[in-house]
């Protein structure tokens, strides 16, 4: 019981810091004519190819804010406690194997 615990907790902080990630580098709205990979160099500054960060602080997009502003409105020991356990799960040391080796 307690690996799956351990294995859905590290999955769930994957997860989540993939989409955060994703919100702060990827272009938020994907043009037709172009792929991801002609739209990374202007993610930072192109108003249509800009991250989903850039476009609510700078092309006056409010709604993105949604997710930030929850998160913005905890205490800050809950915030940082819990990217703290997130990070905690994901990069925490594997058990040594007993008996034999991974290699």
């Amino acid at each position: 019981m307690n690996t799956l615990t351990s294995r859905s907790g590290r999955a769930l902080a994957a997860w989540t810091l993939l989409g955060l990630a994703a919100y702060a580098l990827l272009p938020w709205y994907f043009l037709q004519q172009q792929s991801l990979w002609a739209a990374l160099p202007s993610v930072w500054g192109g108003d249509a190819t800009a991250s989903g960060l850039v476009q609510a602080a700078l092309h006056g997009r409010p709604w993105l804010w949604t997710g930030v502003k929850i998160i913005l409105d905890q205490p800050v020991f809950v915030v940082l406690g819990v990217l703290g356990i997130l990070l905690m799960l994901v990069f925490r040391p594997r058990k040594p194997l007993i008996g034999y080796s991974r290699h």
